[in-house]
């Protein structure tokens, strides 16, 4: 189906919003850099698992089966637009995720390298997606790529996806990201580096010595404002179920007159050292301490439960401020690792930026189960508390969830 549209553009800060039909529909944008393994038909452009929540999940999926979503496609073209029906896709022999049934005339098979494929995503009808390929030859090609602030010449795989966009936004990044980025360049252009530290802490500590950055377990971010957070490769991945930490912050008790002993001895149990303990790991569905979460229904307030009973709860704002706090800017970096004769040895190769963390996503994935948070206390022989913090913890693969803005900046694998 083609229609005709108006030629005539808003005026905006962004080039990026001129190729859309109506861009002020527009409240989500995805740019990536198409390598040899997108088409335009059976096979599909694949999707990275960082932007999986630029569609609806599926639902029921069963990993060991395909699903598909219906999915609707607006091509611009000149002054018309043709309108797709195309599909959100699951491969479960890979597993990958894909949008096949695409334009054929804009998405060629003998397209040039580094073509851009640009999608917005309607914020009124979430099933209906606004797409356009740039090819690097467009005058307007270049311009977008330094709008969205990815200076390096654009390399297969690259993206960036924003879930807050407007038309008017400004996308540019702080000289601090630059920076580390040149940084990141230095270290993984010297090849494989030998561990500094042994054990799992080794592949951080050694990113961050070689750089200059002072190893930091305070409240605050790790560099100029940023997080950073170090993976071997073989530990990022779809599949895994390993937690990290996001940050520390306590609740607020109902019983405001208990001491944290007695609430240690009211909800926890006697250990194996004979002590009062509480060392528990809340998610929505009660655990064996009798321990739950729940979001309340304006989503103002996230509450944790014993049996029936709401014993604690952090406010939106305080959960908000701490997330900006500590990760207002997060840098996600893994490498490949090996073992040699003289220790582990690591090749950095891909650096994620993140930032505008969102509390809706958080109190999103703590519904859908994949945040959780853990008390870490006990009573001393003392007769005193010792309280190791409240952490909330998030599974490895959701953690890019947690921003409105993530960007691949290098890619290397």
């Amino acid at each position: 189906m083609t229609t005709s549209i108006n030629p005539k553009q808003p005026n905006s800060r962004s080039e990026l919003s001129k190729l859309f039909v109506k861009p002020e529909n527009i409240d989500t944008v995805f740019i990536k850099v198409l390598t040899k393994n997108d088409d335009s038909g059976r096979h599909g452009v694949l999707i990275p698992k960082d932007a999986y929540h630029l569609f609806d999940e599926f639902k029921d999926l069963n990993s060991s089966e395909n699903n598909s979503l219906p999915i609707t496609t607006l091509w611009r073209s000149d002054y018309t637009v043709s309108i797709l029906d195309s599909q959100y896709k699951y491969y479960q022999r890979y597993p990958e995720r894909r949008i096949t049934g695409l334009h054929t005339k804009l998405l060629s098979r003998d397209r040039p390298d580094n073509a851009l494929i640009i999608i917005g995503r309607q914020k009124s009808k979430r099933d209906v997606y606004d797409i356009h390929v740039l090819y690097p030859d467009n005058p307007t090609y270049s311009i977008i790529w330094s709008e969205v602030d990815i200076e390096k010449t654009p390399a297969p795989g690259l993206f960036y996806l924003d879930n807050n966009w407007t038309p008017e936004k400004n996308l540019k990044e702080p000289e601090a990201i630059n920076e580390l980025l040149d940084i990141f360049d230095r270290v993984s252009a010297a090849g494989y580096i030998k561990s500094l530290r042994t054990g799992s802490t080794g592949i951080g500590f050694t990113f961050e010595t070689l750089a200059g950055i002072e190893e930091n377990n305070s409240r605050e971010a790790d560099y100029r404002g940023i997080e950073i957070k170090t993976f071997r490769t073989q530990e990022f991945n779809l599949s895994s179920p390993k937690k990290q930490d996001l940050f520390l912050k306590e609740p607020d008790w109902t019983n405001i007159s208990s001491s944290t002993v007695d609430r240690i001895k009211s909800y926890g149990y006697i250990d194996k050292n004979g002590r009062h303990a509480l060392y528990s790991a809340a998610k929505l569905d009660q655990n064996g301490h009798l321990l739950r979460l729940d979001v309340s229904q304006d989503r103002s307030k996230l509450f944790l439960y014993y049996q029936d009973e709401a014993i604690a709860c952090w406010t939106r704002e305080a959960l908000q401020r701490r997330l900006t706090e500590k990760l207002a800017e997060l840098v996600i970096i893994s490498a490949k690792s090996r073992k040699t004769s003289n220790g582990e040895e690591f090749l950095y190769q891909t650096f994620l930026h993140c930032k505008e963390p969102s509390i809706d996503a958080l109190l999103d994935l703590i519904l859908s189960g994949s945040a959780l948070i853990e008390i870490r206390m006990h009573v001393t022989t003392k007769n005193t508390a010792r309280n190791h913090g409240t952490c909330f913890r998030i599974q490895l693969r959701d953690i890019s969830r947690l921003f409105n803005s993530v960007k691949l900046l290098r890619n290397l694998t």
